[in-house]
């Protein structure tokens, strides 16, 4: 199966000290370009219910909503 993936983490697993050892602080080089790319993609499923932070366990004021470019799904 040929996947394509930026990062992928077992949800269930996933702490805050996993997310840091990806993150960076460092600025992006072209990020208007990426939220512009994320901006155009268009709605794959829409819903009401808010994301529950998988790290803090508090709820967002952010529905669930799903984007995709065809290829690729995102919140």
């Amino acid at each position: 199966m040929d996947e394509k993936r930026i990062l992928g983490f077992d949800i269930d697993g996933l702490t805050a000290d996993t997310l840091s050892e990806h993150c960076t602080t460092q600025p992006i080089d072209g990020k208007d370009e990426i939220v512009s790319y994320m901006k155009s993609g268009h709605k794959e499923w829409f819903t009401t219910a808010c994301v529950t932070d998988i790290v803090t366990g508090e709820e967002t004021e952010t529905p669930d909503n799903g984007f995709t470019d065809g290829e690729y799904l995102w919140y």
